[in-house]
């Protein structure tokens, strides 16, 4: 089990398996896919001396990993923890609300009260003078406006990470509202993270149309597990 390892220990990592854990490669080579992590689309090629992350798949030959951190101290582990401290803070609105919630409860219940008590004292009549003022107290209750606010944040918190976006904090998902443009400066960020096939294009003495050329390729790649070669195979498909 992932929990039971302890840096020093050698784990061997079979082609479609899961890296159990952060470590380094002893011995073995393949192609590491790293999209959980670094967001890049295509695998990283790894051997003897390169660093491996937990939770990362391996898709080609076997990997003999040493582990060099704890189960709790590994990339994927400060990942869910940055989660869950994201989901710990406030956001403005909410402070605010706090702020102003109880003087607000306060407020309300004296003016339920004084909606009930002022029309009897001026001989109205009990049951719709009793009515008036419990729906102004069902209405103006803050209870909808606590729910308002964290509730909606913490749910796109969890949606976001399950999409594999992390969010800092409830602050930073409420400035986002007020944001016109973004900049990004990482692969994989906007895209669905696997290669497709853009353009065929057969050499002019090949004598093959690109259709022919296509089909050939699919045919040679139609057995590999590689991202390019799905690629191709799809193209062809």
């Amino acid at each position: 089990p992932a929990a039971d390892l302890r840096p020093g220990d050698v784990i061997v990592v079979r082609p479609g398996e899961r890296v159990g854990a952060d470590g380094r490669v002893v011995a073995g080579a393949g192609e590491v896919d790293q999209a959980s992590i670094t967001g890049e689309p295509l695998p990283k090629a790894k051997q003897a001396g390169d660093e491996v992350f937990a939770g990362t798949v391996n898709g080609t030959g076997v990997l003999r990993v040493a582990v060099e951190r704890d189960p709790g101290d590994s990339v994927i582990a400060r990942i869910v923890a940055m989660v869950e401290e994201a989901a710990r803070t406030k956001a403005g609105t909410q402070l605010f609300i706090e702020k102003v919630e109880q003087r607000y409860s306060v407020g309300m219940v004296a003016a339920t009260l004084a909606l009930f008590a002022v029309p009897l004292l001026w001989g109205a009549a009990l049951e719709p003078t009793l009515l008036r003022a419990m729906t102004f107290m069902i209405v103006a209750s803050p209870c909808a406006l606590v729910l308002a606010t964290m509730p909606p944040m913490l749910a796109a918190i969890a949606n976001s990470g399950r999409h594999g976006v992390l969010v800092k904090s409830a602050r930073a998902l409420e400035r986002l509202a007020r944001c016109d443009r973004v900049a990004l400066d990482k692969t994989g960020t906007l895209t669905e993270g696997s290669p497709r096939l853009a353009d065929v294009r057969p050499l002019p003495d090949s004598g093959l149309t690109a259709e022919e050329l296509l089909g050939l390729a699919a045919a040679a790649e139609h057995a590999s597990e590689h991202p390019l070669a799905s690629a191709v195979v799809e193209a062809a498909r």
